[in-house]
């Protein structure tokens, strides 16, 4: 195993990290500070958080079609430093449109994150551990939900919040000239292709477009993930703060442990994926779980211990999302990698964009013209992510991805 493809994988992990933390964290941790701040509502923060996700959601394709085809140490390093100085334009946010343009910034230079990763995973690692090496990439990438929203609470609570989000934008910006200097692109994979050959784009496109069983795969994907972005980085804490009277800092230690089940799930239900040569039959099993632990989660009421646990369990299950980037890339040749990235998670991500606008919008109808908000209105908005779960189900019917053989 060459360490320059080692090292490589590590930076891309570490981006990461980096904006999966803070596009989780941001917007949860400090909803209702933003709402103060800004002086808007739960449907305007819905949509605050949404236009980041539409912007990731629209970079997807075209971010696959760039990095199939220019050097990745020039494109992970630049969408690094391009991330970062988001997070500092939104510190100096001093209003709702400068915040909302901030976080196009953002959702345009994160895109480039996953799409490394698997980029990476694929073209220098062997196809039938592309699933686990990278669960246990992304599963790292947990991380920073798990240790993020908590630290980002209890900084916020110390300190202005807008001087914490500077502080870790100028942090984020010193990592990436860490990584200009530092990779190595000698022996890396140099595409022959050129990014200017609209023809060879538009040929690639046409193949991933004809085969139905990257759809189905991205609806999966997609009917997975929204429902936990939605909870995880935007109602997760202000739901808790509101059906058990948390703290704030209290409601995003309970919420990272969702984030804390991935870690243990990706390489799990990769494990398992392996095991039983199938993975149709782990994604099945897993959004089955996944919308039963969000019922009970929902409409019940857990001691602080039980509800840890579940949200934990909720991680681990929800990982077999995971699944449908290993099972669609193993259809598609090694060029094709990161455009078929790009475009399964282009629907993977319409449903974060979709979801948490939609909670939202849900909670402020369940609302009406009362005062305020209550539990009901956040039980209302939940009922979202269980339907969106059972649709999962039935997409991952009709995947007929076969696990790679070794060759």
């Amino acid at each position: 195993m060459n360490r320059k493809h080692v090292f490589l994988l590590l930076f891309c992990v570490a981006f990461f990290i980096y904006q999966y933390a803070l596009r989780s964290a941001i917007p949860n941790v400090l909803n209702e500070d933003l709402q103060q701040y800004f002086k808007i509502n739960a449907t305007q923060i819905g949509s605050l958080v949404s236009l980041f996700y539409l912007a990731y959601t629209i970079m997807q394709i075209p971010v696959g079609i760039i990095m199939d085809r220019i050097s990745i140490k020039w494109i992970s390093t630049f969408a690094f430093l391009l991330f970062s100085l988001g997070i500092v334009m939104f510190s100096f946010a001093e209003s709702y449109m400068i915040a909302s343009i901030a976080q196009i910034f953002l959702g345009c230079s994160a895109s480039f994150a996953f799409v490394l990763l698997m980029k990476v995973t694929n073209d220098y690692f062997p196809r039938e551990k592309v699933a686990l090496i990278s669960s246990i990439a992304i599963s790292a990438g947990s991380l920073g939900p798990v240790f993020g929203s908590p630290m980002l609470a209890y900084f916020s609570s110390q300190m202005p919040w807008k001087n914490v989000i500077l502080a870790i934008g100028l942090f984020g910006i010193s990592i990436s000239c860490l990584g200009l200097i530092f990779i190595n692109d000698r022996d890396i994979i140099k595409s022959d292709r050129n990014i200017t050959d609209i023809k060879s784009i538009i040929e690639d496109l046409k193949k991933i477009t004809k085969n139905s069983q990257y759809f189905w795969m991205g609806l999966f994907s997609m009917a997975m993930l929204g429902p936990v972005s939605a909870f995880c980085d935007a109602w997760g804490i202000s739901f808790m703060i509101h059906a058990y009277e948390f703290s704030k800092e209290q409601a995003a230690f309970v919420v990272s442990f969702v984030y804390a089940g991935t870690i243990i799930g990706g390489p799990l239900v990769a494990y398992l994926s392996e095991v039983l040569k199938s993975y149709k039959k782990v994604m099945i099993g897993g959004s089955f779980l996944l919308a039963l632990l969000l019922g009970l989660i929902a409409f019940e009421h857990f001691t602080i211990e039980i509800l840890c646990l579940l949200l934990f369990i909720a991680g681990i299950v929800m990982a077999s999302q995971f699944l449908a980037f290993p099972a669609a890339l193993s259809l598609a040749p090694k060029n094709l990698g990161a455009t078929l990235t790009g475009v399964v998670n282009t629907i993977t991500m319409l449903g974060s964009t979709i979801l948490i606008w939609g909670v939202g919008f849900l909670i402020d109808f369940s609302k009406g013209n009362n005062s305020n908000y209550t539990i009901t209105d956040y039980k209302f908005g939940m009922l979202a992510l269980i339907a969106s779960v059972i649709f999962a189900m039935f997409c991952a019917f009709f995947v007929n991805a076969k696990y790679p053989s070794k060759k």
